[in-house]
Parts: C-alpha cells; structure tokens; sequence
C-alpha cells in the first residue's frame, strides 16, 4: 500500500436480501480491485429470515476483498445496522451501499483518490445513476439524501454521531437523509460530478414507493408519500434528529473552544 493510500470499508446493512446482494457485493469487489487502496466489506444482517447470512458467507469465500458479516439478534433497522458495521471496522473511510443498489467500478477510486488528496476533506458526495427518470430539480436532491453516494473520514461520522437509532426514525426510514443533513451543516464536502452509483428501483423499496407521486413531479407539486405508520411516526422522527442537532451544536462548540485555547 502506497503512503497515501487510505484505509475503507464498505458498511451494507441487510435483512432478508439473500436474492438481491450478491449483485452489490460484487459490484463493491470489482471497483475495490480497480482501485488503488485497502477496502474491507462489513455486512450486517438485521435478523434476516431468509438465506441472506449464508449468501455472503458464500460470496466472502472466494471474494477479493476481505468480507466480515455482523448478526443482529433482533431487527433494529437500517441506521442501526449500518452503526453496528462502523463499530465492526477501524478503517479510517467509510462508505455504505445498500443491499440493492451497486457501486459502479469507478466509485471506490474516485471517492477515496478525492478524500487522499484533498486532506481537509471530510466528506465525498457523487453523482446516482437512477433506474428511472425522475424530474431533473430531484436528481441532485437524491443523491444528496442518499448514503450510497458518500464517502466520509470516520472521525466526521463519529463528530455526527452516527446514523440515528430511534425507533421513529426506523418506521419512516429517514436515518439516511437525517445522517447527510448533519455532515453538510458540520463538514467540509466535495461534490464529484460522475455518476459512480446505480440507486435500483425495487417493487417496494425507497425509489419504487416515492417514484409516481414525488420524484416525477417538480418538487413544488411533489406528494407527500408517508402514509399509515410512517406518516404517524414522523414528527417523533423530526424530535430526534432536533435532538441529535443540538448534541452535534454542542459537540463542535466544545471542539471550536478547546482549539480555541491552545
């Protein structure tokens, strides 16, 4: 490894993927092979009911990339399980992809080649390749909202706090757009302007539920697209990340103080 290599890891939170997340896997093993440093894959499974564990044990075998695989007990939601990757890792760089979705072989060089030449950096953001097509005004706003995007030095994700663990936040699904919020307001960010991620749009999943009522549309005619529990748990949702702001507010204030000082 060079001497600015840098050290990833790849967090994918899963839970009953066994038929979706080889594709990603491998996508993250071919771009890891085309660059230039030391990237590991931490898999967390969220009590799958299904083959998902055993299918990433298989793919780990003869895999090119170190992969590690974390068990929860009990479901606890995406934030949850892509927190429990990070504690699972010492990488010094973190990106997540999700268990449907894949990297394109450029990303991992791109985020991390930007991130080791840029080391007053924090947090790398790239460009989604969508299934779809959506109106041009959401094309950046998704991929803003989007962690598969990113790539940010593990000392910024831990200045956040890490993804919000709420059990509101959980039933809407928002742990990720609350996550982006809070590096944008504290980090210092680079956009690339490639499209180095492929954002699949699955019966049911995030793109497939907003996809007709909200991102076809202008954002001004946009529909809101809670409904039932997560319609319900969403001001609950709001209250957590305003708590988690607040703690974040206070951390960097103590950090600005005590620079202050010396």
């Amino acid at each position: 490894m060079s001497a600015d290599s840098l050290q990833a890891a790849v967090v994918v939170p899963a839970c009953n993927g066994a038929e979706v997340i080889g594709t990603a896997l491998a996508s993250i093993a071919t771009s890891a092979v085309a660059c230039r440093h030391e990237v590991e894959v931490v898999v967390v499974d969220d009590a799958s009911e299904d083959d998902t564990a055993a299918t990433v044990r298989s793919f780990a075998d003869g895999a090119p990339v170190p992969v590690t695989v974390v068990a929860h007990d009990r479901r606890r939601g995406t934030g949850a399980a892509r927190n429990t990757g990070v504690a699972a890792t010492e990488a010094e760089c973190l990106l997540f992809l999700d268990q449907d979705d894949e990297y394109l072989p450029d990303h991992l060089g791109r985020c991390l080649d930007t991130l080791a030449a840029l080391p007053r950096v924090d947090v790398v953001r790239t460009g989604v390749l969508l299934d779809r097509p959506v109106h041009p005004d959401w094309e950046v706003a998704i991929a803003d909202s989007l962690t598969q995007t990113v790539a940010v030095r593990a000392w910024a994700h831990r200045l956040v706090g890490g993804f919000l663990e709420s059990p509101a936040v959980a039933v809407v699904g928002c742990d990720d757009v609350f996550y982006n919020r809070l590096l944008r307001r504290h980090c210092r960010g680079v956009r690339v302007p490639e499209r180095t991620v492929r954002f699949r749009s699955r019966p049911g999943n995030s793109f497939d539920r907003q996809w007709e009522a909200k991102f076809r549309r202008p954002p001004a005619t946009a529909v809101v697209t809670l409904t039932g529990a997560r319609l319900a748990a969403s001001a609950d949702a709001v209250v957590a990340f305003e708590e988690r702001a607040r703690e974040v507010e206070a951390r960097v204030a103590r950090l600005r103080g005590w620079r202050s000082a010396r």
